[in-house]
């Protein structure tokens, strides 16, 4: 059920602890996704088959492979499937896999209110995990009102938490937002 993937996480194996730690796990040069999608693409099976051998980050990145098409084809339902067992696990960026997942499936009609309050609360959980786009998506969708109050304050928090993370998208909306006086002070220093 869907209602499941909202329970809180379970905590990670002791011996996988280090590797949820490290969110640059999905990034194509990082040496976690390098050698997990090494694995992955030299062992592609019928997952359960051996499912319950990889970490948790591993899962992850099967269940990014499936949602993209990368490797693998293109399996929606796997990539679901995945997304929630890594999140239970801890996995931050599963957390925004699913979030991307429901925003896809979930979220066709622009007005559909309570489809994008479900997201939101996928992307609150990614995003309290440290989750750079997460915390971007929250912004945008406070500043458009998109299953939330719209609020330029809201949407101000959250792209700055971005930008501190590093996402140029949280970067450049919260320029925007200096830029025109949005809720900040007008500042062209600080919107460059």
């Amino acid at each position: 059920k869907w209602e499941e993937i909202f329970d809180e996480p379970r905590l990670v194996p002791e011996k996988d602890r280090h590797l949820i730690g490290n969110h640059e796990y999905l990034t194509k040069d990082s040496s976690i996704y390098k050698s997990n999608h090494k694995y992955l693409k030299d062992h592609i099976r019928e997952p359960s088959e051996w499912i319950g051998s990889l970490p948790a980050t591993a899962i992850n990145i099967l269940g990014w492979a499936y949602l993209m098409g990368d490797l693998v084809k293109k399996d929606d339902a796997r990539a679901l499937e995945l997304f929630k067992i890594a999140a239970t696990c801890g996995v931050a960026k599963a957390w925004y896999g699913l979030a991307r997942w429901w925003k896809e499936y979930k979220c066709k009609d622009h007005f559909d209110v309570p489809a994008f309050e479900k997201l939101n609360v996928l992307y609150r959980k990614a995003a309290n995990m440290g989750v750079a786009d997460a915390l971007y998506e929250l912004g945008l969708n406070y500043l458009n009102g998109k299953g939330v109050g719209q609020s330029d304050a809201e949407a101000v928090k959250w792209f700055r938490r971005a930008a501190e993370q590093g996402n140029p998208s949280g970067s450049y909306n919260l320029g925007h937002m200096y830029e025109n006086g949005r809720c900040v002070p007008r500042s062209c220093d600080e919107a460059a």
